[in-house]
């Protein structure tokens, strides 16, 4: 391990005063999320969002706005990237047919030490898929176990 060793040699001061160039924080949700339900027997539908980073920094959420042609509600407004962003979908009084919901959110780093560092695409438009079907079918299969 010596031989890696550079403290005190030209190399030292040669990588300290080299240019550092930052690369952008990324991250990705889990979008879209496809809800199906029963034109005949609409139910309370619910679902989540997962925010995944690409960097050790841990992330924040907040949610900027939303807009649905059915009622989704959010359970909170904000979070982090061990949180996920819950929502209800309410089906009763739509008919057959597809309709999407957005919600969009902004993230940011969550450590203050890591300001200087930008985040990629940090406003994005989450997507819930309504399906109201005129039947779903509802199949158990067998459970197998040793």
């Amino acid at each position: 391990m010596r031989f890696y060793d550079i403290k005190g040699r030209p190399a030292e001061a040669a990588l300290r005063a080299m240019t550092k160039n930052k690369v952008p924080a990324r991250f990705s949700w889990t979008t879209p999320v496809i809800l199906l339900s029963d034109v005949d027997a609409p139910g309370l539908l619910s679902g989540a969002f997962w925010l995944r980073g690409h960097t050790p920094d841990p992330f924040r959420w907040s949610v900027i706005s939303s807009s649905s042609p059915f009622p989704l509600t959010l359970d909170v407004s904000s979070g982090t990237d061990r949180q996920p962003l819950q929502f209800t979908a309410n089906p009763s009084g739509k008919g057959v047919g597809s309709y999407t919901g957005t919600v969009q959110v902004r993230v940011a780093l969550l450590s203050p030490l890591s300001s200087s560092v930008t985040v990629e695409s940090p406003d994005r438009n989450l997507q819930v898929i309504l399906r109201v079907v005129p039947e779903v079918h509802r199949m158990m299969l067998p459970l197998i176990s040793r």
